[in-house]
């Protein structure tokens, strides 16, 4: 059984820092001006998908960390996608790495990026 409890161990009240990547991904993906309008957006956004879906991965702001990118191979991929391979991102949560790659690839729009979860969560305005 889910809870949507602000108490709940998996959720995480406030954000001691921002990710630099993020506040970087963020202020040139977005309208976004400012680190304080990223943070907001962020808290408005997390707090919607709270409510919809209380995962450990939204109430611990785990969707800010674009892992893929630490990945060895992180520029072959991105590489490949620009040639317009496909890339399915199952476990997705917002289709963050999906929007970092498509960011770094230098795509406006990437109808080679496929990204599924358990539930959809993207009708939240992310």
């Amino acid at each position: 059984m889910t809870t949507t409890s602000n108490t709940a161990e998996w959720y995480r009240p406030t954000l001691e820092q921002l990710p630099a990547p993020t506040v970087e991904l963020f202020l040139q993906y977005t309208d976004l001006k400012s680190e304080d309008e990223v943070k907001d957006h962020i808290y408005k956004i997390r707090n919607k998908a709270w409510q919809i879906h209380p995962y450990p991965c939204i109430g611990l702001f785990r969707f800010l960390n674009f892992n893929i990118s630490l990945s060895p191979i992180y520029a072959q991929v991105v590489d490949r996608v620009r040639e317009g391979q496909t890339l399915l991102d199952l476990g997705c949560c917002f289709g963050q790495d999906l929007r970092k790659i498509a960011f770094d690839a230098g795509l406006s729009s990437a109808t080679n990026l496929i990204g599924a979860d358990i539930k959809r969560v993207y009708s939240i305005g992310v």
